[in-house]
């Protein structure tokens, strides 16, 4: 009904041909056939996508770090991240995700993390030269992020919450 013609013509002088150019250049939106099915089931959906105006398909890596010892707050980066490759046709070819990198910004910390950091500069060189990063270093960039471990990251940021605050006192 009504909600269906809006979003179909929305107000506002949208010309109807959008997605139809001249010969020689190319559409503004093209209409893609999702590979998913819709939320509700009710079979596949058509979304609009602009058209690919690069040679080949390209690749795309996700690099991210944070100050929490937990992988699970990546989670809404890397699904974001995963929908932008698929719906612009990109290459989703992973990510390299750091928890407790707070730690990494401290020079007296290089040695403790020099083996990461190894590691981390051999999967960039992995992706430029085989397009992946190999299960061995993915394995060790997405192990433990401490060598103290979690409980240690508690403990060590507990006391350093508490300096902070007992000098301010």
């Amino acid at each position: 009904g009504h909600a269906r013609d809006h979003l179909d013509n929305p107000p506002g002088g949208v010309d109807p041909r959008l997605g139809v150019a001249p010969p020689g250049f190319p559409a503004l939106l093209q209409r893609r056939r999702d590979p998913e099915r819709n939320q509700i089931g009710q079979g596949f959906r058509m979304t609009r996508i602009h058209p690919t105006r690069l040679p080949k398909r390209q690749g795309m890596v996700v690099v991210s770090a944070c100050g929490f010892p937990e992988y699970e707050h990546f989670n809404a980066l890397v699904m974001t991240f995963q929908q932008i490759a698929k719906t612009q046709g990109y290459h989703y070819l992973g990510h390299v995700l750091r928890p407790c990198a707070d730690g990494m910004r401290d020079p007296a910390n290089r040695e403790k993390f020099a083996p990461y950091l190894d590691r981390v500069h051999q999967a960039g060189s992995q992706l430029i030269l085989d397009g992946l990063i190999s299960d061995d270093v993915n394995r060790v960039l997405s192990g433990n992020p401490l060598p103290e471990g979690k409980d240690g990251f508690y403990a060590s940021t507990q006391a350093l919450w508490q300096s902070l605050l007992s000098s301010q006192l």
